[in-house]
């Protein structure tokens, strides 16, 4: 029995099925409608919550969210289980993961796994490490040790490590280990360092069990860089399809070029083909990606891009491309403006390929911030117009998150702070109707 045969209707059946039982939780909504207001998804009892957030979705809808406790009353990762309406399925819970940058994923049944990225002040080491759940929110075996580097240079940053899971758990875990080693002492005027990223990947199977070691996706020559902004360069994500074949992306910034570069594997970890470009010109200033992959294999990327000239339009851009790689038509855009700075793209994507994009939005003049979504069919229509999705005005939301259930309705969280710079005081959910 191939793949497909097997794991193909536990991503499709489950939501067919209770379908003809029972209606959607979103079957009196209009498409893109949201469920209700957004809902606080942390207890606040923390001081504070990290800057990354994520979300993942089931066939039928079921929620997880993760972040990062900031402050001194209990800092770590913890994680939500909401149902398909919205309500909680108890309070949000400890991960036993090292404080750190978050990310989960979740399969067709609701069993889910959450990553976390950090580093040891005391062995100088930074780790990577998974913890899988039961759909219950039981945990599921002991904490997996994905991979630990020692501090080399004067910076490492292997942060954040995001994690793919196809529709049976099988489930794969992408990061980057970028070194900046500086270049003499500091001046005024500039302050360089010699820039290397190396972008890896490591698949296991839903029993948490290593399909192998960590591999290369791809990696760059030293790049000389302004010592601001080295490690910015390549931060991998990645999505699966229902099999496992997977595509990682990730931006690539130099000194003559920046790229939105993307790589693909089948469902046995084998390289389908080279290092990709989706981006078409070089000389704008592309920040963030994100990456959705339908159940066949289908996806698309979307990025930030800064034009880099005062008063000239930000981007939210997206390609698609076939299950073969091959593109389907140009970049488009899903959010444009003179006024404001787009940050952070999160995709969810339908098994059947239609999707949804979300972004932060900061505005030049004011500094006010929101988070914007636009909706998108499988063969790349915009539904509709983008839409604000946050509805409590005053402070400042950043790094949004995105799922999508077997219905197409979708879930989006974010991290929110009451003013700007001063860190995030919530995570916030809130419910759209698909259909």
């Amino acid at each position: 029995m191939s793949n497909t045969q097997k794991r193909l209707p536990m991503w499709t059946l489950a939501a067919w099925a209770l379908s003809t039982v029972f209606a959607s939780p979103a079957a009196w909504a209009a498409a893109g409608d949201p469920l209700g207001p957004e809902m606080r998804v942390d207890s606040g009892a923390g001081s504070g919550v990290g800057q990354i957030s994520g979300v993942a979705r089931d066939g039928v809808g079921d929620v997880v969210v993760v972040w990062e406790r900031t402050g001194s009353a209990a800092p770590g990762v913890y994680a939500r289980l909401y149902a398909p309406g919205g309500t909680p399925k108890g309070a949000e819970f400890a991960v036993p993961l090292a404080d750190g940058y978050p990310a989960v994923a979740m399969d067709s049944a609701g069993d889910f796994v959450v990553t976390s990225s950090s580093f040891n002040t005391q062995k100088l080491t930074y780790s990577i490490q998974a913890q899988r759940y039961h759909a219950s929110g039981a945990p599921n075996g002991a904490a997996i040790a994905v991979a630990s580097y020692a501090k080399l240079g004067e910076f490492v940053d292997i942060a954040p490590a995001p994690v793919a899971m196809d529709a049976g758990g099988d489930f794969v875990v992408v990061w980057n280990q970028a070194t900046a080693t500086e270049l003499g002492a500091e001046s005024s005027l500039v302050d360089l360092s010699v820039n290397t990223n190396a972008i890896h990947a490591r698949r296991y199977a839903a029993s948490g069990t290593a399909k192998g070691a960590a591999f290369l996706v791809a990696a760059d020559l030293p790049d000389v860089a302004p010592l601001s902004g080295p490690l910015q360069s390549s931060l991998p994500v990645v999505a699966v399809d229902a099999d496992g074949a997977l595509v990682s992306a990730w931006i690539n910034f130099k000194l003559e070029s920046n790229t939105v570069e993307f790589k693909r594997y089948d469902l046995n970890g084998k390289a389908q083909d080279l290092v990709q470009h989706a981006n078409t010109s070089s000389m704008k200033l592309p920040s963030n990606v994100a990456v959705g992959s339908d159940a066949a294999g289908n996806f698309t990327i979307a990025w930030a891009e800064l034009d880099g000239v005062p008063g000239t339009p930000d981007y939210i851009w997206a390609r698609r491309y076939s299950s073969s790689g091959a593109a389907l038509g140009s970049t488009f855009a899903l959010g444009t403006s003179s006024s404001a700075v787009f940050q952070s793209p999160a995709i969810g994507m339908q098994p059947d390929g239609d999707f949804v994009v979300a972004w932060g939005q900061l505005g030049q003049v004011d500094g006010s911030a929101l988070i914007e979504a636009q909706r998108c069919s499988s063969g790349g229509v915009l539904q509709g117009t983008n839409f604000q999705v946050n509805s409590i005005a005053p402070g400042y939301q950043r790094q949004p998150g995105v799922a999508m259930d077997g219905y197409g309705d979708f879930a989006v969280v974010w991290a929110q702070g009451a003013e700007l710079g001063n860190g995030y005081d919530g995570v916030y959910l809130r419910l759209y109707s698909g259909q």
